[in-house]
């Protein structure tokens, strides 16, 4: 039986928004520490600065990964909603 917050607790990818390279910042800690501790599915560094990141393929904007969900924010109700995409 799959559990509700299964998504959220094993998601099946994940963007980290990381401001600079620097290993020793929170937002590449966070970028690096599921890699290092062997997450199997796909793990999305966002950069508009970089190209790789870890090897990895970086993302100027979190729109341009497809993760299978889209995100909208509304910034003058503080709301952040994701969708799942439902594909054919």
């Amino acid at each position: 039986m799959v559990h509700t917050l299964d998504t959220f607790l094993n998601p099946p990818s994940i963007a980290v928004i990381v401001a600079r390279e620097k290993l020793n910042l929170v937002g590449m800690k966070i970028f690096k520490n599921p890699i290092d501790e062997g997450y199997s599915h796909a793990i999305y560094p966002v950069n508009a600065e970089h190209k790789t990141l870890l090897d990895k393929t970086a993302f100027s904007s979190v729109g341009g990964v497809d993760m299978g969900f889209s995100i909208k924010l509304d910034i003058d109700k503080n709301l952040i909603i994701a969708e799942k995409k439902i594909y054919e």
